[in-house]
């Protein structure tokens, strides 16, 4: 008798290790945002260098992260009352904004619990 494949695999996290057993991406549920998405990618040494993940709101947002741990760029959908506008912000090598897109007079705040 033939056993019966399983289509679907169900967890609450995965994370994916290289083969020296280093975590280097972890997909799973943010507790901090009510169980959003999240998809975080780690370098040789363990730190965060990107993460991907949905706001409480259910808002897109990509951050980047440089060597020190600080963000270094961001990538995201705005707030309802932007009419559905991105933002792109990038910070230079003194953690100063070097370009936002759009500008900040034109944009709200991510609601953030």
């Amino acid at each position: 008798m033939a056993r019966r494949r399983r289509r679907v695999i169900q967890a609450e996290r995965l994370e994916i290790i290289d083969r020296k057993g280093r975590k280097r991406a972890v997909f799973g549920a943010l507790d901090i945002f009510d169980g959003t998405p999240d998809l975080c990618f780690f370098d040789p040494d363990g730190n965060v260098r990107a993460w991907l993940f949905l706001t409480p709101d259910g808002l897109p947002e990509l951050r980047f992260f440089g060597l020190d741990g600080a963000t270094s760029g961001v990538l995201g959908t705005l707030p309802d009352g932007n009419k559905g506008q991105s933002i792109f912000a990038l910070r230079d090598g003194d953690g100063k904004l070097a370009n936002v897109s759009p500008p900040k007079r034109h944009r709200q705040r991510h609601k953030r619990k």
